[in-house]
């Protein structure tokens, strides 16, 4: 949070900020990079709504290697109101 962001935390939609809360207590930037912030393990998300829908999102947290050959992501087992903030946050984050 800085100065500079402040304001537009402020008026997020709780949905994709309850997201950015999941992905960081899942410690998805041990692997994948948001905004230039976490590690090039996996791919960076910023984008990823523009090349990915929502169901194929949830699809691939619940069963990763089911959606990408050769994946090492970990299935995430998260309850419906993670799981679609999560998504929501993904289809958010810009490029």
């Amino acid at each position: 949070l800085t100065p500079q962001n402040g304001s537009a935390i402020a008026n997020a939609p709780e949905l994709p900020v309850f997201g950015a809360h999941v992905y960081a207590s899942q410690q998805c930037a041990f692997c994948h990079l948001v905004n230039g912030e976490g590690q090039r393990v996996g791919p960076a998300l910023n984008g990823v709504g523009q090349r990915r829908d929502g169901g194929w999102l949830t699809g691939h947290f619940r069963e990763p290697a089911a959606f990408v050959k050769g994946s090492t992501m970990p299935p995430f087992a998260l309850e419906d109101p993670e799981m679609k903030a999560l998504v929501a946050y993904m289809l958010a984050l810009s490029h």
